[in-house]
Order: structure tokens, then sequence, then C-alpha cells
């Protein structure tokens, strides 16, 4: 018969594997905000610098003037899309997070029962040699009585 301690043993693999599974996916929801976060500022700074042009065009006709306007607008729509896609990557990486917490608490409580177990195998395994001790006082003690 298995004992409790070998019972757990599947168990805690398990558990272990799937931290390590959550652990990844947050580490790639890491990344892919990482990368949304990178191309917003640079879209932002590419909205900034033509912005910045755009106020300094005194002597450009008013096609160039018009041309630009719907550049620095359609750069604006990207740089909306992009805060958008940061803010699901964030709220992403933010689930994910809980997910790994939840993983790494079951693990964790997995461990701390196995650490029990052992405590309680090991103190009977003590009170065992006790009474295996005693009984053997005892027959020396009954021994030198007689």
């Amino acid at each position: 018969m298995r004992s409790k301690t070998d019972r757990l043993i599947p168990l805690r693999r398990l558990a272990e594997g799937r931290e390590q599974s959550a652990l990844q996916d947050m580490s790639q929801q890491q990344q892919r905000l990482d990368k949304a976060c990178a191309k917003l500022q640079e879209l932002r700074a590419y909205l900034d610098q033509y912005a910045l042009e755009s106020t300094t065009l005194a002597a450009a006709s008013v096609s160039q003037i018009s041309r630009r306007y719907r550049f620095v607008e359609r750069l604006r729509e990207a740089v909306r899309v992009q805060e958008s896609v940061v803010s699901k990557a964030t709220a992403a990486l933010g689930a994910s997070h809980e997910f790994w917490t939840r993983e790494r608490q079951e693990r964790r409580s997995l461990d701390l029962l196995q650490e029990r177990l052992d405590q309680t195998r090991r103190a009977a395994g003590l009170r065992q040699e006790q009474r295996e001790l005693d009984d053997v006082a005892g027959r020396c003690h009954q021994s030198r009585a007689s």
C-alpha cells in the first residue's frame, strides 16, 4: 500500500508543471506588453516629430499642409489603437500573473502538506523507537529484579 507521501508525489509534479507553464505564459505576456509599449513610444515620437514640423511649415503649399495634416491624423489614430493594444496587453499580463500566483500557491500548499506528512512520519518513527527502547529497558529491569 502506498503511503500518503507517495501519493502526493504525482500531485506535486503536476502542480510544479502547471506553475512552470503559468510562469512561461506570464513571461510571454510580459514580452508582448514590452513590445507593445515600445511600439507605442515609437509612434508617439513620430507624432511629436511630425506635429512639431507641421507648425514650422510657413512656406508650404496648401496641398502639402493638407497631406501632412492627414498623415498626422493617421499617426494619432495609430497611437490610439496602440494605446488600446497596450491596455489589453496589460490586462492579459495581470490575468496571467494572477493565474501564476494561484498555481504557485497550490504548489506551495502541496509542499507544505508533504513537509507535515514527513514530520508526522518521522515523529511516529521516533515514538516507535522510544517504545522499543522502553520495552528493552523494562525487560532489563525485570530480569535484574528477579
